[in-house]
């Protein structure tokens, strides 16, 4: 009797073995088993796979994620991953594009709900580079498929990135909402992020709203996660993901003052004064701060403004918004300014 029991208790363990190998090859199918992160399994299967950069010397590992593994196929099959460290490309080619729709996004009931998530798992970049973009771009193959459900970013805070998205400039609006998971052994539920009760954001093509980034330091979680939501009559994915190393890089094509200099990263450029003057800038106090030169022969020849002129010692120029004050700054005669971060938007 005692053999009996022995040989069905070997039968049924030798059953659940098989079966735990096998949930573990649909999981890691093709993986190289890079990420041990606690909670990385969101879903019942899971994809590992690794990105390069176009330079071939930075790359990144993410994780896919959904409950049927043909999403996840389907996915891959149809689109291709792309990164890259150089983020003027994708905001120049967001904001010089026209705005082709003002609509809010338009939702149909099946895409409430996100059946891929793609986890940001580690990185690997040279000690230069601060932020990158994640690009979706499609294969082009006529029996593609793209899913209308939104797909889910997550990324985890030990990497210090943070994270936003880009509009590509044409197509329609996207909306974004924002999750996280605080920093404490306890948690382990998803919290919603909210500002003053509003917990969704719109991204738009054209020069105004293309972006929207989340400076989550403040809260000081443990995980992120941006859900982007397309609107249902989009046919392909028009929008970069964006993500900062450090908050103190994620500068957006937006100027306090003047127009954005496409050729340095986060910088604005308002005017050069006069040759033979001296630029400055002088706090009036109650008055603001202003960008200011020398007379020229006893004079102010650049007036660029209604309220530029003498101050009877020297030329005003132009008033430095209060809330860029600090970000002001000269080099020869060029007056420059650094562009708003996507935290201050």
């Amino acid at each position: 009797m005692k053999k009996s029991y022995l040989i069905y208790a070997l039968i049924v363990l030798g059953m659940l073995s098989c079966k735990k190998e096998d949930f573990k090859e649909k999981v890691n199918s093709n993986s190289t088993e890079i990420s041990n992160f606690e909670e990385t399994q969101y879903k019942n299967f899971k994809h590992e796979i690794i990105v390069y950069d176009e330079t071939n010397k930075n790359y990144v590992m993410y994780a896919l994620h959904s409950d049927n593994m043909s999403v996840i196929t389907d996915f891959l099959n149809n689109n291709e991953l792309e990164i890259s460290t150089n983020n003027n490309k994708q905001i120049d080619i967001a904001l010089n594009s026209p705005r082709e729709s003002n609509d809010e996004v338009s939702l149909e009931g099946e895409q409430l709900e996100s059946n891929l998530i793609i986890e940001l798992v580690n990185h690997s970049f040279e000690a230069n580079m601060k932020f990158f973009s994640l690009n979706i771009k499609s294969k082009g193959l006529k029996n593609g498929l793209f899913s209308k459900a939104p797909i889910t970013y997550v990324a985890n805070t030990n990497t210090q990135t943070h994270i936003g998205a880009i509009h590509k400039g044409y197509g329609y609006n996207n909306m974004l909402k924002y999750k996280y998971k605080e920093n404490n052994w306890y948690s382990t539920l998803w919290k919603d992020y909210e500002v003053n009760g509003i917990g969704n954001w719109f991204i738009y093509p054209g020069n105004y709203g293309y972006a929207h980034y989340w400076d989550y330091e403040s809260r000081n979680p443990k995980k992120v996660a941006m859900l982007v939501y397309q609107d249902f009559r989009q046919n392909n994915y028009n929008y970069y993901v964006f993500y900062s190393l450090d908050s103190e890089y994620a500068y957006s094509k937006v100027c306090p003052l003047g127009s954005y200099d496409s050729n340095n990263f986060g910088e604005c450029y308002y005017g050069t004064v006069p040759q033979g003057s001296t630029a400055f800038t002088y706090n009036y106090g109650a008055g603001g701060t202003w960008f200011m030169y020398t007379f020229v022969n006893g004079s102010c020849p650049w007036q660029p403004e209604i309220e530029s002129g003498s101050d009877l010692a020297n030329c005003k120029v132009v008033k430095i918004p209060n809330d860029a004050v600090g970000k002001e700054y000269i080099w020869n005669r060029n007056l420059l300014i650094k562009s708003y971060k996507f935290s201050e938007l």
